[in-house]
């Protein structure tokens, strides 16, 4: 997908869920004719490595591909050496605002220990750590189908200012209103380097 050109401004994390749904190809597309950015934390892999059949282990590593990839920080039993980076402290203290937010009747510690087998506990803290790394890289957004994670967005907003955590199917129309109103500002400015010769789709 195209990473130099970003004419909206849109800069987003895209959740696991979000690579094999239909829902999703619209934002996908967009991504790839330069009107937003959409990326990945490495720690996604980890999931993949998950699958059941190799031929399945290769079809998710081909949907990652297209997206710009953020170095995770390390975190044992739910990293991969090679595509992670040592974390902070204000990486640590990060995720257990995000954790306590999401999830607040659940166990940071207990969850982060359950990472050998699937547990909710273990989907819970892989969850808080992809929101934390999409918050650690600047993205304005993480996209998600997750009713889980989506159900916490309103904490996460009020605990991160400027952060949200929406939907595909929200993620897609404000993705068109940005679009329109960048075609709205590209008839104001017609010589305009940045709004010239933009893609007629959507």
């Amino acid at each position: 997908m195209a990473v130099a050109r970003n004419i909206t401004g849109l800069n987003w994390h895209i959740d696991n869920n979000v690579l094999t749904r239909k829902e999703s190809l619209d934002l996908f597309r967009m991504a790839e004719l330069g009107w937003l950015s959409l990326g990945i934390s490495s720690r996604i892999e980890v999931e993949h490595l998950d699958a059941k059949t190799e031929a399945k282990k290769i079809e998710l590593a081909k949907r990652r591909l297209p997206f710009v990839t953020s170095l995770a920080p390390l975190h044992t039993g739910h990293s991969i050496l090679g595509s992670s980076v040592l974390g902070s402290d204000e990486d640590d203290a990060r995720l257990k605002r995000v954790y306590a937010a999401l999830w607040p009747k659940a166990d940071f510690d207990s969850d982060r220990s359950q990472w050998k087998k699937r547990t909710m506990g273990r989907s819970r803290f892989r969850d808080s750590l992809l929101v934390s790394d999409a918050i650690r890289y600047c993205a304005s957004a993480f996209v998600t189908h997750d009713p889980g994670i989506l159900e916490g967005s309103e904490r996460i907003r009020n605990t991160f200012d400027q952060f949200d955590v929406i939907s595909i199917e929200a993620a897609t129309l404000l993705a068109r209103s940005r679009i329109e109103k960048s075609r709205r500002f590209a008839l104001l400015q017609p010589s305009n380097p940045l709004t010239r010769e933009l893609p007629t789709w959507p």
